[in-house]
């Protein structure tokens, strides 16, 4: 995205979001042929404690599948025991809540740090696809968060029904799907771009970009 020279290749999603070999049982491989874009040397390291944050929302969402569940008790549990303050920043405002009945908790979500993350992926998951740049805004529609915004929650939630019925015949693009899949509607003649990601089968993300936001 940048006009730096490339040095090494991205992953796209953070290759923290695939279950490592060893926290999964014998035989299974969810790293299989991962999504990779050229990146310049600052912007391929410079993401790292962002890619671990994005990875640790994305393992405490109620939907995720079992995938989900056990990078969290692996992965995510090293990496917030590694350091307090991550635990402090990550979640922020926590307090208890019921769900269906079972406790848990709820917490603050950084949303520009969340956001910024997501950019980035989406940006560099059409390139690999379709080898155009995408450099105008984007929208992000993330249906696993819940707003305070009660009328803005229900336009994200109305967004994501809609797109999710348009997407529903697009192939689902991915090597490891448990992990993470996404299905793509391209930009063209004059219409604008629609992407679905989904992470641990239950964590999803629509993008939505004009027609003018694609290089030509």
């Amino acid at each position: 995205m940048c006009a730096a020279q490339a040095v090494s290749d991205e992953h796209a999603p953070p290759r923290c979001i695939f279950p490592a070999a060893k926290d999964l049982p014998a035989g299974i491989d969810l790293r299989r042929n991962l999504i990779t874009v050229p990146a310049c040397g600052d912007h391929n390291m410079a993401t790292a404690k962002d890619d671990e944050y994005l990875m640790v929302l994305l393992v405490t969402h109620f939907e995720d599948n079992q995938v989900g569940y056990n990078q969290f008790a692996t992965k995510a549990v090293r990496a917030l025991k590694r350091s307090p303050a991550f635990v402090e920043t990550t979640f922020k405002n926590a307090s208890h809540v019921l769900l269906d009945g079972q406790p848990t908790i709820a917490f603050q979500v950084d949303d520009a740090r969340f956001e910024r993350e997501l950019d980035k992926i989406v940006r560099a998951v059409h390139f690999h696809a379709t080898r155009r740049k995408l450099l105008g805004r984007i929208t992000l529609f993330p249906t696993a968060f819940r707003k305070m915004d009660a009328e803005l929650d229900r336009e994200i939630q109305s967004v994501g029904s809609l797109a999710r019925t348009f997407l529903a015949e697009a192939p689902r693009h991915g090597e490891n799907p448990d992990a993470f899949f996404y299905q793509l509607s391209a930009a063209n003649a004059g219409h604008g771009g629609l992407m679905r990601l989904v992470f641990y089968g239950g964590f999803e993300v629509y993008s939505t970009w004009p027609a003018t936001a694609v290089a030509t």
